[in-house]
């Protein structure tokens, strides 16, 4: 029996939906590829394609739940609005079950807690097991790579802080690990820090010539989004003179 998306009565889901389908759209609304960016939608549609079993949507859904982003008043249609109470039991069973499927994240998220021992066993051994397969994973994307192109692996934060933080703190701290990603390369992650800096947003302060630099190197890596956003600050006088040229 079709099913209508909780918070979202206007989009029914067949029975017959094909989890890897719903995954890829909740990967679509999340980044914007495409379509507009809804997070809101997304997080629905990482939720129902994990209940359907698929490995990659059980760890999007466990960092979800170790962040205390699994409520819908978490989050906006451009996205985080607010972080919740973690779920560290249901962070750790996704996990598990994305990591038997052999979601990457999901390993190493579980390597990340039997090292430390986050809500499970402190195990140097269990977290050599999950850690293990993907770094032959990566090892092998490297060895294939071309030329001196390597992959890109982001910083991902693998389990919410013990003791109380502030939201912005949070925010900010969600920040730092896309201007770490933004700093190795990543193109979306430079469009994205660059308009944090460029409105002052997400707890951060104001600085127009740091959004210049990396929505510069957005840019020229191609990055529509980034050029309007460059052209915007020239066209303002933010971060320099007013240019109407550039």
């Amino acid at each position: 029996e079709a099913v209508s998306l909780p918070h979202f009565p206007s989009l029914v889901v067949e029975p017959y939906a094909h989890r890897g389908a719903l995954r890829e759209y909740a990967k679509a609304c999340q980044d914007g590829l495409g379509i507009p960016v809804r997070a809101d939608l997304a997080l629905e549609l990482f939720r129902l394609a994990a209940a359907k079993g698929d490995p990659e949507a059980q760890g999007q859904m466990g960092v979800r739940y170790a962040l205390g982003l699994q409520h819908q008043t978490s989050w906006e249609a451009e996205g985080v609005a607010e972080f919740g109470e973690a779920d560290e039991n249901a962070a750790t069973l996704h996990f598990y079950f994305g990591a038997l499927g052999g979601d990457a994240l999901s390993r190493m998220a579980l390597g990340y807690r039997h090292m430390h021992g986050v809500g499970v066993p402190k195990s140097c051994w269990s977290a050599v097991s999950y850690y293990q397969p993907v770094a032959e994973q990566v090892a092998n994307l490297a060895a294939n790579a071309q030329g001196s192109q390597l992959p890109q692996i982001e910083r991902i934060r693998l389990s919410a802080q013990q003791s109380p933080v502030s939201k912005a703190d949070r925010l900010r701290e969600v920040v730092q690990y896309y201007q770490d990603s933004a700093d190795k390369g990543n193109v979306d992650a430079q469009t994205a820090v660059g308009q944090v800096l460029n409105y002052g947003t997400h707890g951060m302060q104001r600085d127009h010539e740091a959004a210049m630099h990396y929505l510069h190197r957005a840019s020229t890596a191609g990055d529509a989004e980034a050029m309007g956003h460059l052209g915007h600050m020239h066209a303002n006088g933010l971060g320099g003179g007013v240019d109407f040229v550039s």
